[in-house]
């Protein structure tokens, strides 16, 4: 399968078990391994009720470089970071960039205690770490994409995965 078409798509679920085991064959059939820990080897703390946010972004290749600056200086603004996650109801992310022939792909995945305050939080943070992502964000990914559903599973079965 070659991923090649897909911007801004974003996906809320409320059983993450559930989702966890999709996220997990789809990230197998791009040909990610799952790890048995989380990124920095440390058990996250308890997990609650939580949801899953997915947004996938065209990138073009020669802002990949400026992508991973950006990623590898979030490691000297730990408290910044924290502070923004806190606000915003973040447990944990990923950021993801996957090659296709045309154009690599951001996948960001966000474990959050409620999407819509998340985003809210967002939208209206002025710390400098989340202006300085939106301003990124808009900058390597302007366009948005028509996005068209073509199967929904749970108009055929009662349970999917």
């Amino acid at each position: 399968m070659e991923v090649v078409g897909l911007d801004h798509a974003y996906l809320t679920v409320s059983d993450t078990e559930r989702a966890e085991r999709f996220d997990d064959a789809v990230m197998e059939r791009l040909g990610f391994e799952k790890g048995d820990k989380p990124i920095g080897g440390e058990p996250l703390p308890g997990r609650g009720e939580a949801m899953l946010h997915t947004t996938i972004a065209r990138v073009d290749e020669q802002d990949v470089p400026r992508l991973r600056a950006w990623l590898a200086s979030l490691a000297s603004r730990r408290d910044e970071l924290q502070e923004s996650y806190r606000q915003g109801g973040t447990r944990h992310e990923l950021f993801l960039l996957v090659r296709t022939r045309r154009l690599p792909i951001l996948v960001l995945i966000s474990e959050l205690e409620d999407v819509e305050q998340a985003t809210r939080s967002f939208l209206r943070s002025q710390l400098p770490i989340d202006v300085e992502f939106k301003t990124l964000y808009q900058e390597l990914s302007p366009e948005e994409a028509e996005v068209e559903l073509l199967y929904d599973s749970a108009d055929y079965v009662d349970t999917a995965v």
